[in-house]
């Protein structure tokens, strides 16, 4: 909070209500500054669900894992999972000291009572064992409960090793402490109002404050001093403390009263009922004025933003009329249509692509402007670069090795292929094309996660040596997917473009984008068609097709299969399938020490790019990224785009089914 923090999530996907009760009222307590006993607390949690926790690269130093927990060792910000045991843990609760037939004697360190659940481990090789306390000895005699640092006997089914270690997984005490409480009527929340009320002999005076919004009001009153009595400040308190139906709460109230004056209780019941039926009318006025200016504010800026299309620095004017709201018929209609558009149709031209990838005509009319990214450099020598508008290549160790080789830390010359091969490889596609247009084609792409400590390639500091000497080459256009790369490029011209992990998703968030200076964006894959619409413009870039990542993970999925890392040089893991309880399968793969996980079948609405043209959108978006894409697989797909086919075994994600 310290830090300008306003806003906390708290994970609670599959846990119980007990956990939701506890971690939120931890945490209300810690942002209230309430928390007294924080070690009480993190006990209290970890007793409702606990996972070995690491603080990974929020704080630089070093973490330790629990002392008490089953494998004991540092964690490793990339190691975020046990291998031991990625399940609930609990919180550590003692060790066992002895065990007979039938019993077995612990040494508590933590509060365990009856019906308790505790899950016990003999060593970190094997399952650990359920325990369900039902009957607890002290000293002979049965108790409910024990403390820690007592030592106890509890009666068990099954023989323990001595020293086998105790978690307790369930608490009934924590669970009597947060009984769920379903109210049997659901009331509405109140909103809290301050009031300032001043008494005088001839007026009581009464401004009532809440956000946003204050009202003052006069009543004209004649008072006189009290003789027997006086109205003293906890009388109008508590008068004006009861509000009944309204939408409002008492939060506080300042009151003045001069001359030890008495005001009948009649008169003040009189003038809060009258006070707070037009504060309530008032409130409820200017709330729709705000909500109107706001709604008028949005309206406005949508309409700048369709009307201010912005133009790339040495473009010729382009004409794209503004987006039309997308029909609801029409766009099943393409999805198995594979003939051929008319040319007044804005589509496709009847072009073919020839054996071996070579495309023999222009893939697209001059009304489509197609990009490619790609994270393989070999890709290059299977596609026309002159057919498209921009190359996205991937800065990942493997193409930042083919490109630069790092001779000293200062110093990263190029290679003798490297830029120049890549120079070279472009030309010979098409000899009309000059090394300064193949510049103009090529925008890199930095990743979405780079950090200050890594594996020595892969840091914020070597990704800004990497950009410093491209540019120094001539190439000026670079893609960013956080906004923490934009401190790559300070002082130096560029031109930036917004991949989609920046989520632009209304045309706010898209106006922002082009104060930050990015000259293009790219709409994200998750968005609908409904809301694309909206954001459809020359400056935005609608990803076509793609294998669009479901997560990345800072642990390696591999190692902790295998619970074991060999390091980076000696690992042969490449990508694992993964099966969910649907039949859903998963590709989890190696991305530089991460775990990458995408859909088997990729993203595509390629068969609907027609449709698209018809709004007035233009530039789309192909990616080649994460999978190993043969020429064949290559050839294929541009096929399929050629004739506006659909793309076998695809998925159209949130674009057909919508987001809500």
């Amino acid at each position: 909070m310290g830090a300008g923090i306003r806003s906390f999530k708290i994970e609670g996907r599959m846990k119980s209500p007990e956990y939701v009760a506890v971690v939120t009222h931890t945490y209300r307590q810690a942002i209230d500054g309430k928390l007294k006993n924080e070690d009480a607390a993190i006990r209290l949690m970890n007793t409702v669900f606990s996972r070995e926790t690491a603080c990974s690269y929020l704080i630089k130093e070093k973490g330790q894992r629990n002392s008490k927990t089953v494998d004991i060792g540092v964690v490793k910000p990339s190691d975020m999972i046990n291998p031991s045991y990625p399940a609930n843990i609990g919180s550590y609760a003692g060790e066992v000291i002895k065990s007979g037939k039938g019993y077995i004697t612990i040494r508590a360190n933590a509060e365990i009572g009856v019906r308790d659940l505790l899950q016990v481990f003999e060593n970190s090789s094997e399952e650990p064992a359920l325990l369900h306390v039902k009957n607890i000895k002290m000293d002979g005699k049965k108790v409910f409960g024990i403390k820690a640092g007592d030592i106890a006997i509890v009666d068990t089914e099954r023989q323990y090793k001595q020293g086998a270690r105790m978690y307790l997984l369930s608490s009934q005490k924590v669970k009597e402490m947060f009984t769920p409480k379903v109210p049997k009527k659901l009331e509405t929340s109140k909103i809290s109002v301050d009031l300032e009320i001043k008494i005088r002999p001839d007026n009581i005076e009464i401004k009532g404050i809440t956000r946003h919004f204050s009202f003052s009001r006069n009543y004209s009153v004649k008072l006189e001093k009290g003789i027997h009595r006086t109205t003293e400040m906890k009388n109008v308190k508590g008068c004006f403390a009861r509000l009944g139906e309204t939408p409002f709460e008492m939060a506080g109230i300042h009151t003045e009263i001069s001359e030890e004056l008495f005001v009948p209780l009649s008169v003040l019941n009189e003038i809060r009922r009258d006070y707070f039926q037009i504060f309530c009318e008032e409130w409820r006025r200017d709330r729709d004025r705000r909500c109107g200016n706001t709604k008028k504010w949005l309206q406005e800026k949508c309409i700048e933003y369709r009307s201010s299309d912005s133009q790339l620095p040495g473009e010729s004017s382009i004409v794209i009329p503004l987006c039309p709201l997308l029909e609801k018929e029409g766009w099943g209609d393409l999805k198995g249509d594979s003939g051929v558009l008319k040319k007044n149709s804005g589509g496709f031209a009847n072009n073919s692509i020839g054996k071996g990838g070579n495309f023999q005509n222009d893939i697209f009319g001059e009304e489509i402007r197609l990009s490619l990214k790609i994270d393989e450099l070999q890709y290059l020598n299977h596609i026309p670069l002159e057919k498209f508008y921009k190359i996205y290549i991937v800065l990942t160790d493997e193409t930042i090795g083919d490109l630069i080789a790092q001779h000293s830390r200062n110093q990263i010359p190029l290679n003798k292929g490297g830029l120049r091969e890549l120079l070279k490889t472009c030309i010979e596609n098409n000899e009309s094309i000059s090394p300064s247009k193949v510049r103009d084609k090529i925008v890199f792409s930095l990743p979405a996660i780079m950090r200050d400590t890594e594996n020595g390639y892969m840091t914020y500091g070597y990704f800004k040596k990497v950009v410093r000497e491209l540019i120094s080459r001539g190439f000026r256009q670079f893609q960013v997917s956080n906004l923490g790369a934009m401190g790559l490029f300070e002082g130096v011209g560029v031109q930036l473009y917004a991949d989609y992990p920046l989520y632009c998703l209304n045309p706010l968030s898209a106006m922002k984008l082009r104060e930050l200076g990015f000259c293009k964006h790219t709409l994200s894959p998750e968005d609908d068609k409904e809301n694309l619409r909206m954001l459809f413009s020359a400056d935005a870039e609608v990803i076509v097709y793609q294998d669009t990542p479901l997560f990345t993970s800072e642990t390696c999925i591999w190692a902790n299969m295998k619970k074991s890392c060999p390091g980076k040089k000696r690992c042969g893991f490449n990508k694992i399938i993964l099966v969910n309880e649907y039949g859903d399968r998963f590709v989890a793969m190696n991305e530089e020490c991460k775990t990458v996980v995408i859909g088997q079948k990729p993203f595509s609405i390629t068969h609907l790019i027609p449709k698209l043209l018809e709004t007035g959108q233009r530039d789309f978006r192909i990616d080649l990224c994460y999978k190993d894409y043969t020429p064949e697989m290559i050839q294929a797909l541009f096929l399929n785009v050629q004739n506006r086919g659909k793309i076998k075994n695809s998925m159209a994600g949130n674009f057909e089914r919508r987001l809500l």
